[in-house]
């Protein structure tokens, strides 16, 4: 069964990088703001393409969008099963000090670390997941990249789709 990977985490938290990632292991999906499934406005839903062969990934923040939602990720869990897709969840974290102030720095709606992860961590049941830590992949490179993508049953990079940069330094 094709799998579909959930990137979440608290907004600024290294949720797009990390969706990048996968989309570079074969994942169709695209680590920008706006996803290829998307249902704009129903945040907690996704149009997934019918399941073959191929995984794909989706990246949800906390909160999620221009006007801030919190999806209702139960739901969304259950509509990637109903789509045929297993799921597996990668959990973005970072520097929570560094993480907020990104996040105040670059977007409009209020964030709220703690209700984040326990959004996700409650709605997560027997689903599979890892932790994505920000801090490891510019720290540790292609070796921290395909460490993660290993964790999640997905192929070795040969090198990197692009720079891994450390963004925490500016925010303290």
């Amino acid at each position: 069964m094709p799998q579909c990977y959930l990137v979440c985490g608290p907004t600024s938290s290294g949720n797009r990088l990390v969706t990048r990632l996968l989309v570079a292991a074969g994942c169709a999906g695209r680590g920008d703001h706006h996803q290829p499934w998307d249902i704009p406005g129903q945040w907690d839903r996704v149009a997934l393409p019918t399941a073959s062969g191929q995984h794909v990934v989706v990246c949800r923040s906390l909160p999620h969008g221009v006007e801030g939602c919190w999806p209702d990720l139960h739901r969304l869990l259950g509509g990637i099963i109903d789509s045929g897709y297993e799921p597996f969840v990668l959990i973005t974290v970072r520097d929570q000090t560094c993480s907020e102030r990104s996040h105040r720095a670059n977007h409009t709606c209020l964030g709220d670390y703690h209700r984040a992860y326990r959004t996700i961590f409650s709605a997560l049941g027997d689903v599979p997941w890892t932790f994505a830590v920000y801090e490891s992949l510019p720290l540790g490179g292609l070796a921290a990249a395909n460490a993660l993508l290993r964790r999640c049953g997905l192929p070795c990079l040969a090198e990197l789709p692009e720079s891994l940069r450390d963004e925490n330094a500016k925010h303290w």
